[in-house]
């Protein structure tokens, strides 16, 4: 039977998922983010500037990995788990390439690639850290503070507070099943996320819509899938079975 991702492992990923999209927000433009045409136009200058011979390191490198992974199917070894597993130990490196991680850029619930996804200018303990409000506390999550549940993720450089006084500072608030102003001026980078398991029929009405950054909900078009549970493969010669028939009760 194919691992699962447990309630409590996906809480886990869920806050995993929070810190990658906080790290990357600030080059994207998403919500309160933007990037000038100035900046844009930098970047593109970089990019065009990069030298062959980089270039051609990371073909050479690229090659050698699908060698080493040719190697172990023909020796027949079982293939790594992916960290957010039990027992994984496949950790990502630095992504390149298109981003996967928001509904407009992919289909799908994305939830693997945003776990697996480390921003190409990620450095570790010299990033900046990101705070992580939860602003109806520690309770209804089953957490503690500090961040000590991101050391084990990829993209360790968040910590989680349950103090409302640092709604002034903290680079994202997460709300759960409902919203609340936090009564202080709103910083203009700070995310608002709002988390939600239930239909809107099970719901509160949120009536400042305009004010919510990101979503995380059982919708596969949220910003963050956040089902119950979820089926991951992680063996590419194990696949789910096609069903021929229906099924009747």
């Amino acid at each position: 039977m194919p691992p699962r991702l447990t309630p409590r492992k996906f809480f886990l990923a869920f806050l995993i998922i929070i810190s990658v999209t906080l790290l990357v927000g600030s080059r994207l433009n998403f919500s309160y983010f933007s990037r000038s045409p100035q900046s844009a136009a930098l970047e593109h200058e970089q990019e065009t500037q990069t030298p062959k011979v980089q270039e051609r390191r990371e073909e050479i490198k690229e090659v050698l990995e699908r060698e080493r992974e040719d190697e172990g199917e023909e020796k027949g070894e079982p293939p790594e788990k992916p960290f957010f597993l039990r027992g994984g130990t496949r950790y990502p490196s630095k992504s390149k390439g298109p981003v996967r991680l928001f509904p407009e850029q992919a289909d799908g619930d994305r939830v693997v690639d945003q776990l697996m996804y480390v921003p190409e200018d990620y450095e570790g303990f010299d990033t900046p850290e990101k705070t992580i409000l939860l602003y109806s506390g520690f309770g209804s999550w089953g957490q503690s503070g500090g961040s000590g549940i991101f050391h084990s993720c990829p993209v360790n450089r968040c910590s989680l507070t349950g103090d409302r006084g640092r709604a002034v500072d903290a680079d994202a608030i997460l709300y759960r099943d409902h919203v609340s102003y936090p009564g202080v001026d709103r910083p203009a980078n700070q995310v608002w996320i709002l988390y939600h398991l239930e239909c809107p029929y099970h719901t509160q009405s949120i009536k400042v819509p305009d004010s919510i950054n990101w979503t995380a909900t059982y919708r596969r078009d949220s910003d963050i899938v956040a089902p119950y549970e979820r089926w991951t493969y992680f063996d590419p010669q194990v696949r789910q079975k096609a069903q021929n028939r229906t099924m009747r009760r």
